[in-house]
């Protein structure tokens, strides 16, 4: 079993609805007639001196289908608004005629149901989470992972007496404390915006969740119920790790809801994530597919790569309500997660990156950064794999900070400072991969991306194809050209997110289907007709063809592009 630990003052962490709105337009119509009777009813009972009436219809906080979907709306009630059209699903001021839009939990209008992230701005589409996970809340830390992208730390280290909650939330930032802090510690900060209850409490950790399933289960529920007697509008997650492979971890039935005590620790939190250290960690291989074989993972595909990071995000939802979705995130490692077995390695930029999008493609609604790094004298007895000419501090994004591999200063964090330069002699290995001691210019790179297509991916995506995974079923929009793909559209164009991906050959996910590097042919969906594609952030524009159709290169495993076209 893979394990890592991290410490935060003195305590050592092991990583281990109210109505259904079901409405045709002709059952809309009905409810206008209904609602202005309501309003008659309402004027005479006010000017009759009767008893003041109240009453609560808010559509959007039940489960949304057909030609209706939830909508951000600063001028409704909760900021959130019920939106009706004649395409299905559709939000926003653009739609992809004839396209069914995937099942979800509703993007950043998610938020407004708690009232501390809806009045810290959670609603807005433009807001991404981004969080580091126990990252020391030193003001000069601080500003670096805000310089970095990060806009949350989830949770942060405790040591309030030093480092108060204010450092984070007065400087720009957001907080999901863990419940080491108590409300009093935390106050009133309307930065501080959830409670995060457990780390790897599926695989027994910490110490009080090593009661088996159901004693794990039960430390869960009892947290969540501690969070919720603070009725202070915060939402509470978790984060969970072997579980998500449905071997044997948390895997067993609570006889009091018939569902394994995996998916009832995921279902009493507000959101969830999840963090297999795929690039960097040999033991993570072995037991996703090796010793414990999990069962979603094909036979003899490789695990360290991009697409594994996405494979989370759909494990994660595994174990999910249908009836009730919400976020799930994804962690990424930032350099050498505290890791001690022996052959492991450090992600570089190009992997980390990959990763992020992976993640994203497979409708991750958050990012969090493992930023604690054993590849330094901290850790003497680790057998992992060291490297002098990367980053050795023990917060890698903070303290890895405006140097490339020659030492030198780096200039602006952009995509093409995260590449390694012919004269950076100490940055490669015998891959070809960057090896890039800035941890922090090339995570700022990723993250500023994520924020500037944030409105985007905050949007509900579309589907051609559902795909069944032993019982579970996925909704993906595939241009069938060996990439993984999402689709989505706003302010009039479509975007398409593209990776390399991997695909099980049949339900029982026996075996699967690597995508391969090379040309990429897309063809545009109907409705769809632009004839130039801007390939996101990267300064480049394809033509479509007479054929609607344009290519792209997908060089490495780890590649992806983001690509815009006109409606």
């Amino acid at each position: 079993m893979q394990m890592s630990v991290g410490k935060t003052g003195g305590k050592v962490y092991a990583r281990a609805s109210k109505l259904a709105c079901n409405l045709s337009r002709g059952q809309a119509a009905k409810g206008v007639a209904v609602l202005a009777f309501a309003v008659i009813g309402t004027i005479l009972l006010t000017s009759s001196h009767a008893a003041t009436p109240t009453a609560s219809l808010e559509a959007e906080n039940g489960t949304v289908q057909a030609n209706a979907c939830v909508a951000s709306d600063t001028g409704a009630s909760g900021s959130r608004a019920v939106k009706f059209s004649t395409v299905s699903g559709s939000c926003g001021d653009s739609t992809i005629p004839g396209l069914s839009r995937i099942p979800w939990e509703g993007g950043s209008a998610y938020w407004a149901q708690f009232s501390k992230a809806n009045a810290a701005g959670w609603t807005n589409p433009a807001v991404f989470p981004i969080t580091v996970f126990l990252g020391k809340p030193d003001p000069s830390y601080v500003a670096l992972y805000k310089s970095a992208g990060v806009n949350t730390y989830a949770p942060p280290e405790h040591a309030p007496s030093i480092f108060p909650m204010t450092n984070i939330t007065n400087n720009g930032m957001f907080a999901i404390p863990d419940l080491e802090w108590t409300p009093s510690e935390v106050g009133s900060a309307a930065g501080a915006v959830g409670w995060f209850l457990s780390d790897e409490c599926d695989m027994g950790m910490p110490p009080e969740c090593s009661g088996g399933d159901a004693g794990a289960y039960a430390q869960q529920k009892a947290w969540a119920d501690q969070a919720h007697r603070y009725n202070d509008g915060r939402f509470t997650m978790a984060n969970f790790g072997n579980g998500i492979l449905r071997t044997f971890w948390s895997s067993n039935t609570n006889p009091a809801t018939g569902n394994t005590y995996m998916d009832d620790q995921v279902r009493v939190v507000d959101t969830s994530s999840a963090d297999k250290y795929t690039y960097t960690s040999p033991d993570v291989g072995t037991i996703i597919d090796g010793v414990h074989d999990a069962p979603d993972w094909p036979n003899g595909v490789p695990v360290a790569r991009a697409y594994s990071y996405g494979w989370q995000a759909d494990q994660m939802r595994r174990f999910q309500d249908p009836n009730h979705l919400r976020p799930v995130w994804t962690f990424i490692e930032s350099a050498q997660p505290y890791l001690v077995e022996s052959g492991a390695g450090i992600i570089t930029p190009e992997q980390m990156e990959g990763a992020v999008w992976s993640a994203l493609i497979h409708e991750a609604r958050g990012i969090s950064y493992f930023d604690h790094n054993s590849n330094n004298d901290a850790f003497p007895d680790s057998q992992a794999t060291k490297n002098p000419n990367y980053c050795q501090g023990g917060y890698a994004i903070p303290n890895c900070a405006n140097v490339n591999c020659t030492g030198s200063t780096t200039g602006a964090c952009t995509r093409s400072t995260i590449k390694c330069a012919s004269t950076d002699t100490g940055c490669g290995d015998s891959g070809g991969l960057c090896v890039i001691s800035d941890v922090h210019c090339f995570t700022a790179a990723v993250d500023e991306q994520v924020k500037n297509l944030a409105p985007v991916l905050n949007t509900q995506s579309y589907y051609n194809t559902t795909e069944v995974r032993n019982g579970y079923t996925y909704y993906r929009y595939r241009f069938n050209n060996g990439t993984d793909t999402m689709l989505k559209s706003y302010n009039g164009s479509a975007y398409i997110f593209a990776g390399l991906g991997m695909k099980c050959n049949n339900t029982s996910c026996t075996s699967g289907t690597v995508d391969t590097t090379g040309s990429k042919t897309f063809t545009l969906p109907t409705g769809v007709n632009g004839t130039t594609v801007e390939v996101v952030g990267e300064g480049r524009t394809l033509t479509v063809n007479g054929s609607r159709q344009f290519t792209d290169v997908f060089a490495n495993e780890y590649t992806h592009h983001v690509y815009k076209i006109s409606l």
